[in-house]
Parts: structure tokens; C-alpha cells; sequence
């Protein structure tokens, strides 16, 4: 119950308190689903009033104990029950304080619809950003609204693999294995979400190789940020030439 309710050690105490009360309050199958309570005192509880040790509630402080710009409710944790009186004991975390209230409401008590109307109601849309669908493959690329963005994205993969010379032309197919090829359709965002790049990739079918025979070491290399820190200080002490290379 402690574990559950995410609350420190030092409200152990009032863990067991609590257990002893619901305890008392549990029908039991020997007695006629008796409650103890009711046993004694020939009262039987009501379950309406029984929530799980730390509940969270919102204390609605009286308005006329308020000034009109002050707040009129305060967060709470349920911890128990008083033993002798209506209400509950609460937790403020904002005081760290103990206090004694029969005003509260539980959100989790709420009827679902009530809630998500609130919600729905405090949402808002203005900062959404609209789903945009990648497309799977370049038949579904070109059924798009932005077809031609997504055209332009493949005709630029190709006249890289060109400018690169990653390529070559083969005719004679009856010697190798010739392995299927699709595009790749990705978006580029900046830090706001906004699309600033349509990106496509010509890839190779890799169910289609075979370890070993298609392909040795299938491997992308990395520089760890060692190796990054200690280029800039060889250059300093070296004296060496910045050159970026594509």
C-alpha cells in the first residue's frame, strides 16, 4: 500500500491506520459478509465513501474565508481516516503539512465523460502539427500531394549516387545474383516540427543477400567522441590543415 502510493517511510504509520480501517470495513464470508464495523455497531459502511491510500484530491477552501484572488482549492493526498469524525486526512505537499478535511473532491472519482470533457477542453490545438503520411513505396509517393517534392527528393538520391560513382553499369547478369532495390521515404524537421526536407534513399533488399556471398562485413563507421575531441587538439599542436571531405 505504501509502495504503491509512491509516499515516503515516515507515512508508515499512517499505512497501517489505514489498512486497520479498511480492514474493518471488508465483509467477512464466516459472518454472513458481515463487516466488523457493522457487527459492533450495527451500522454498515458505505463504499462510496472509501478510497485507495493516496488518492490524490483537490480541498476546496469556504469563499468566505478567502479573498476573491486567492485560490479558491488546494492539491491533497488521502492518508486516512479520522476515527471519530466525518472527512479524511490529507497530505499537503506544498506545506508539508496533516490536515483534517471534509471538503474534498477526488478526481479519480469523477465520471469518465466529465473528465475527458475537461481535458478536451483545456487542450489546445493552435500548436499542433498536421499527420503526415511517409508513403511506403514510390507508387504511393507519386499518389501524394507532394509528388513532386517527393520526385525531386529521388532524382537528387540519383545524381548523388552519379557525382559519387557508387555505380556501375553491369549487362552480363548471368554471373552474379541480381538483388531487388526500393526507395526509402523519410522527413526532415526542425526543432519547431516543421518539415523542411522530403529525403529518399535508393536501397538494396537485404532479405534478398546471402551472409558471406552477397556481402562480407555489413558495418557503418563510427568516431566516438574521444576520437572527435582528439582531432581539434592534434591540429592545434600539429598545426595541421582543416579539410572536410563528402
Amino acid at each position: 500500500m505504501l509502495h504503491l502510493s509512491r509516499l515516503p517511510e515516515k507515512f508508515w504509520p499512517y499505512a497501517y491506520q489505514f489498512a486497520t480501517y479498511l480492514h474493518n470495513r471488508i465483509p467477512n464470508k464466516q459472518k454472513n459478509n458481515s463487516t466488523p464495523i457493522e457487527l459492533m455497531f450495527g451500522m454498515k459502511p458505505s463504499p462510496s465513501t472509501l478510497f485507495h491510500f493516496g488518492s490524490k484530491a483537490i480541498i476546496q477552501i469556504p469563499s468566505p474565508n478567502q479573498p476573491k484572488l486567492d485560490p479558491r482549492a488546494y492539491n491533497a493526498i488521502l492518508v486516512g481516516y479520522p476515527p471519530s469524525s466525518r472527512g479524511c486526512i490529507f497530505y499537503v505537499p506544498s506545506n508539508c503539512s496533516i490536515v483534517h478535511s471534509s471538503h474534498a473532491v477526488f478526481p479519480e472519482s469523477l465520471p469518465t465523460n466529465k473528465i475527458l470533457d475537461q481535458q478536451q477542453s483545456n487542450i489546445d490545438n493552435t500548436g499542433l502539427i498536421p499527420e503526415l503520411k511517409i508513403p511506403n513505396n514510390i507508387r504511393d509517393a507519386m499518389m501524394t500531394n507532394d509528388s513532386t517534392k517527393w520526385l525531386e527528393a529521388t532524382k537528387n538520391e540519383l545524381h548523388q549516387f552519379d557525382r559519387l560513382n557508387v555505380w556501375t553499369a553491369f549487362y552480363d547478369i548471368q554471373i552474379i545474383k541480381v538483388l531487388g532495390v526500393q526507395w526509402a521515404f523519410a522527413l526532415k524537421r526542425d526543432n519547431e516540427g516543421k518539415i523542411i526536407k522530403h529525403k529518399a534513399q535508393y536501397v538494396v533488399k537485404e532479405f534478398t543477400q546471402c551472409p558471406g556471398q552477397n556481402f562480407g562485413d555489413c558495418y557503418a563507421p563510427m568516431a566516438s567522441i574521444v576520437t572527435l575531441r582528439l582531432i581539434p587538439m592534434l591540429k592545434v599542436q600539429e598545426s595541421f590543415i582543416w579539410q572536410h571531405f563528402m
